[in-house]
């Protein structure tokens, strides 16, 4: 069967359909030393992720967002609506996809018993939930701040933006899909910024405390670390934008996380090579969207580690 990386809560589609008896052997499926991504995994999956990036944006700037007018001046209303709507979004993705696969807080494993096998890590199947959702809801904050500053500053003037996407119908598209390859630049150069001894002794190291991670360990960083890692809005300060662009940038590092963070092997979040980097942390520092580490020599496809999993069954 061919499984698209979607973003939730498009996998649990999948995840339904997944059947073990489909491969000969259900305890080597998820780990054998030839499970390859198929060539049409390869070739629709990030634009299908992506797509459900847009989706989340366009419905939240729609129906969910405050009218930029209402910026100009600092107050209470729209900045708290902003915050909660931010919040309520946060814990429908990162916490409906915990839900599904761990079944909440419970210690037992995946709520789908089917799927337990697709777990990366076979020996643990829980996640310190508590503490890496405080840490994500931080995030998530420092996010909502970065966009309340932008939207003040374009309401009030200080930097330019345009009220219809149709005002510039190629440069509104273009940046959609520049979006995509911004964030994974930013990520990528932020990442290396972060392994670097200092930052990551007071900061990244927090993050990877998460050798068995789970959905709400995307986002689990230090506070400064969270600036770092959502300052790719900072394409504002250059270049006119669309307040829907702000949005699709700041929903793209919002969600991005959950998949490479669940712990879990196609149909599922799929993300053996962030896994990867949770485990060695010397290797797969982007991803393959900007193939920066194959350019530097850091990039593992896992081949090597399913092979000594395989052996190990």
């Amino acid at each position: 069967m061919v499984f698209l990386p979607t973003p939730f809560p498009l996998p649990i589609v999948e995840c339904l359909r997944y059947q073990p008896n489909d491969v000969e052997s259900t305890k080597a499926a998820p780990i054998a030393a030839d499970h390859k991504p198929t060539f049409a995994e390869k070739l629709f999956g990030r634009p299908v992720r992506i797509a459900g990036y847009l989706l989340v944006t366009y419905v939240l700037y729609f129906y969910f967002s405050p009218p930029l007018e209402a910026a100009k001046t600092i107050q209470r209303d729209w900045i708290q609506y902003i915050i909660i709507r931010n919040l309520v979004t946060m814990m429908v993705f990162y916490g409906g996809w915990h839900l599904f696969l761990y079944g909440g807080t419970l210690p037992t494993g995946p709520l789908l018993k089917k799927l337990r096998i697709l777990k990366f890590n076979q020996h643990e199947f829980s996640y310190p939930v508590y503490h890496d959702a405080f840490f994500t809801t931080l995030g998530w904050l420092v996010s909502s701040g970065y966009e309340i500053i932008l939207l003040h500053l374009w309401a009030s003037g200080v930097l330019p933006t345009y009220a219809n996407l149709s005002d510039y119908p190629i440069w509104s598209t273009a940046y959609f899909a520049f979006g995509a390859f911004w964030h994974e630049f930013h990520f990528y150069w932020g990442h290396r910024l972060l392994h670097t001894s200092f930052l990551y002794r007071w900061v990244h190291s927090l993050h990877h405390e998460a050798r068995n991670p789970g959905p709400f360990s995307g986002l689990s960083m230090h506070p400064i670390e969270h600036l770092i890692y959502f300052s790719s809005v900072v394409t504002a300060f250059v270049v006119p934008l669309h307040p829907m662009h702000l949005l699709y940038q700041a929903s793209y590092s919002r969600l991005a996380p959950i998949s490479g963070h669940d712990g879990f092997d196609s149909p599922a979040g799929g993300s053996l090579d962030h896994y990867l980097h949770h485990v060695k942390t010397t290797v797969n520092f982007g991803t393959a969207l900007v193939p920066l580490d194959k350019l530097f020599g850091t990039w593992d496809d896992g081949s090597e580690w399913r092979k000594q999993k395989a052996k190990e069954q």
